[in-house]
């Protein structure tokens, strides 16, 4: 079988995951090979991941390290090697009009999308702060489109594989004259090698000084949040000289620290696309509602929320603290309410893409979740209830990210949000401080949002 070296170029791959020999590979022009680990003063390195609490494997004569922080795209040992081909012997056709999207920005829109042109020409990087259903995407499709003509390759990965899906078409769509590549755990399409790649942050182990532009979207989200690993691989698979853009209506601290020091530069768009302010959560007491739920009852309060958004004919998406009290709310709600077309979702729902896409198609009135659709996913109608809200599960950022479900679409600006709580906790109170900041910002005249 001959080698098709699209596969391995900007990567790092085990023997395992190509379909070809030792024999093969080591006998081809173009092909590197590299260690899977690095020992230096007595510490050994997984190159993949960059941890350097390795295992010793047992039973075995010859001593073998092995890395359990990345085992999850596969053992790697220190007695394999990592096979790649060096990104810079593909010459990417300087593509003029790669982009057909013909939309507009808003002024505000416009200033940011200029600054990532910007930060692309410079080769420098950004971290854009703009609050949910700003339009990020559409603000980067300029950027983008100055990479491509270039001859760059761009990657956009998320720490969720639902931005990821949702992120997708809308690329293939914008950039229709290129190919467009989505890459996440457990798709069945083959890889292939394409100038515009859509990835979870997971995806990036197995690339390495592949990207000249890395779109890390959602940067605050978990599992990408503190996780040294995905940072570790994010740093690899950007090249020397490359751009990082991150992209947050919440950014964590340690990017907040960067720019305060002047290590990165940042700007903050506080207007939603449509020019209308973040819904306010509504703040409801509900009390003992775990107990009723434990005994069959729904919650008074809970259920004349319901009741109210069924005759109003309001779709609505449901959040719970854990997958354990958002199975008993269904198979409660379900009984009371026989007639309402309901679903749910949760990480480990393996029916999780199908039930969220009957969602967008309002096949479903009211759905219920946990944080895992508590960014990137939009449905244009809803309104939200987050029941429970004081649990701790529930942090400041989750609940800002939550409430920006509601009030996506222009022509339903006005969702309503409601935090439903026992003790109120500070994480209800800072995101609603910080929604109200954010609003009061919004305010300003066009063109004047923007910081």
């Amino acid at each position: 079988m001959e080698i098709d070296k699209a596969l391995l170029i900007g990567r790092r791959l085990l023997l395992d995951e190509l379909p070809y020999t030792k024999e093969q590979l080591e006998g081809e022009r173009g092909i590197t090979i590299s260690k899977t680990m690095s020992l230096e003063r007595g510490i050994w390195t997984c190159l993949r991941c960059g941890n350097t609490e390795l295992v010793d494997l047992p039973f075995t004569d010859d001593p073998i390290k092995y890395c359990p922080a990345c085992i999850m795209l596969g053992r790697v040992t220190n007695k394999e090697f990592f096979y790649g081909a060096n990104s810079e012997s593909i010459f990417h056709p300087i593509i003029k009009e790669a982009m057909t999207w013909d939309g507009t920005l808003s002024k505000d829109q416009t200033i940011v999308s200029e600054r990532i042109v910007k930060v692309i020409e410079d080769k420098s990087s950004i971290l854009i702060h703009a609050v949910t259903g700003a339009g990020k995407t559409e603000m980067l499709f300029k950027g983008i489109e100055l990479a491509l003509s270039k001859g760059y390759r761009v990657g956009i990965a998320s720490p969720r594989v639902d931005v990821c899906i949702e992120l997708y078409p809308r690329m293939k769509a914008a950039f229709s004259a290129i190919e467009v590549s989505l890459l996440y755990g457990k798709q069945d399409e083959p890889y292939f090698y394409s100038q515009l790649v859509v990835l979870t942050c997971h995806q990036l182990f197995r690339f390495y000084r592949a990207f000249d532009v890395l779109i890390i979207d959602e940067v605050d989200a978990f599992p990408y949040l503190n996780n040294r690993e995905l940072e570790y691989a994010s740093n690899n698979a950007l090249k020397k000289k490359g751009s990082f853009i991150y992209l947050s209506a919440t950014p964590p601290k340690p990017l907040l620290s960067k720019v305060r020091k002047g290590e990165l530069e940042a700007i903050t768009l506080a207007k939603r696309y449509h020019g209308y302010i973040l819904p306010v959560p509504q703040f409801k007491v509900v009390r003992r509602w775990q107990y009723k739920l434990e005994h069959g009852k729904l919650d008074r309060g809970l259920k004349e929320l319901l009741l109210q958004k069924e005759k109003k004919k309001r779709q609505v998406l449901i959040f719970c603290p854990s997958v354990v009290m958002l199975k008993k709310l269904v198979n409660l709600t379900q009984k009371i309410f026989p007639g309402v077309r309901q679903g749910f979702s949760y990480a480990s729902d393996e029916e999780r893409i199908l039930n969220v896409q009957k969602m967008r198609e309002e096949k479903y009135r009211w759905f219920f979740t946990t944080t895992i659709l508590e960014r990137g996913v939009t449905f244009p109608c809803v309104d939200v209830i987050v029941v429970g809200a004081d649990h701790a599960v529930f942090n400041a950022h989750s609940l800002i990210q939550i409430a920006g479900r509601a009030g996506r679409s222009g022509l339903d600006p006005f969702g309503d949000v409601y935090f439903l709580y026992e003790g109120k906790s500070r994480a209800m109170s800072q995101a609603k401080k910080e929604i109200k900041k954010m609003n009061k910002l919004a305010k300003r005249d066009e063109g004047e949002n923007v910081q």
